[in-house]
């Protein structure tokens, strides 16, 4: 079987309700302005990105999925806040 996302990467999502680009940017290991030079975007936009649904446009998922160099489905996941 192949492995679509690290199982520490699973488990911040799954677990510990860490939204999934910051997940996966912690994995990396990347500053949020690292991502946002990659995106091509401010920090702001990494911080909006990671703190709500935005990731799901396309315009968003397809440069994340380059940049993470993953399938869709590891990042396209949806995030629900702890309030929610």
């Amino acid at each position: 079987m192949h492995e679509v996302m690290p199982v520490i990467v699973a488990r911040n999502i799954l677990i510990h309700h860490v939204h999934p680009v910051k997940a996966w940017r912690n994995y990396y290991m990347l500053t949020p302005l690292q991502l946002a030079r990659g995106l091509d975007c401010a920090v702001k936009t990494v911080e909006e990105l990671e703190s709500s649904n935005l990731h799901l446009h396309d315009q968003w998922l397809c440069k994340l999925i380059r940049i993470f160099n993953v399938p869709r489905c590891a990042v396209e996941i949806r995030f629900f806040n702890q309030g929610d």
